[in-house]
């Protein structure tokens, strides 16, 4: 129709003559493509990058329906292609700004906590030390609110998944925050399992979150991990003998900046853990623990 005479810049008459996968910037989007809506009969808001016939190239969202003849085999396709170019365009350049932030805000930071080191070491009164410890304490929570905000950036892009040990994702979280509990007289109890999974490397994120959360906030004296399989899910449960999570918070507790009443956090991690959890196909649960305390449940898909 005129409306893709447009879009494409080609007339009717090349359209019609033109090899639709020579319009995809990547032949092997239009396989991708092809591959999905041959097995499920319709796609709707597949993103494809086509390029027009300037060789501009074009961000495009696909809904469409596979047309099939009386032997259902698949004969054309019908449906709607949506230009979203300047959306993709305005994303990209205030993601670019983001950057940009993130990292001088970052360079700053660091650049603050060396000094503030510096000066805490040096002949300081009690007073003058707790002064010192208190900045250092607001910086610290500036740097981690950026370290979460860019591992939410990172989670919500498209990564190619791979085959990840769940053993191995898991005992580096341990290592990561075992100074931390230990610090605050907080036992981990782990129960593994070597089980490999569909994850990519931001994996480390879900169990590190949920391990601070329970150090940091839940006021418990010990935390229990173990991992089992539950059909096709590898199941990661993390336990903590806590003072949970009141029941007004559970509904919301994984929605972007929600945080308990008193919670110092951001509210970014719980809500990071489940777009990478949902991100790999997989699902998580929160449930009151029988005594006391929380249980988180992280499904993620075996690789097989």
């Amino acid at each position: 129709n005129k409306a893709g005479e447009e879009l494409f810049g080609y007339t009717k008459k090349e359209l019609l003559e033109m090899n639709a996968s020579d319009m995809y910037l990547n032949k092997e989007d239009r396989e991708k493509f092809q591959r999905k809506i041959e097995k499920d009969g319709f796609v709707k808001d597949y993103e494809v990058k086509f390029k027009r016939k300037d060789g501009k190239v074009l961000d495009c969202l696909l809904t469409t329906t596979a047309k099939t003849d009386s032997n259902g085999e698949v004969i054309g396709y019908y449906g709607i292609i949506r230009d979203v170019t300047e959306i993709k365009d305005a994303e990209r350049k205030i993601e670019a700004y983001n950057i940009l932030m993130r990292h001088d805000i970052n360079n700053r930071n660091q650049i603050a906590i060396g000094y503030l080191e510096i000066l805490r070491d040096m002949d300081l009164t009690e007073e003058q030390k707790e002064y010192v410890e208190r900045i250092l304490k607001v910086v610290k929570a500036s740097q981690n609110l950026l370290d979460r905000v860019r591992a939410l950036s990172k989670a919500r892009e498209k990564h190619r998944l791979s085959r990840k040990n769940i053993e191995d994702v898991v005992r580096k979280a341990i290592r990561e925050y075992a100074h931390a509990a230990t610090r605050k007289g907080i036992r981990i109890f782990y129960k593994g399992r070597s089980i490999d999974v569909i994850a990519d490397d931001m994996a480390e994120n879900i169990f590190s979150n949920i391990i601070e959360n329970a150090i940091t906030h839940s006021g418990c004296s010990k935390i229990e991990i173990s991992v089992e399989e539950e059909d096709n899910f590898c199941k990661v449960s993390i336990e903590d003998d806590g003072k949970g999570i009141p029941k007004e918070l559970k509904e919301s507790l994984f929605l972007f900046g929600v945080k308990g009443k008193d919670s110092p956090g951001s509210g970014l991690g719980l809500h990071l853990v489940k777009t990478i959890v949902e991100g790999y196909g997989g699902f998580i649960k929160v449930k009151d623990r029988k005594g006391g305390g929380t249980i988180f449940e992280i499904y993620l898909k075996k690789w097989e």
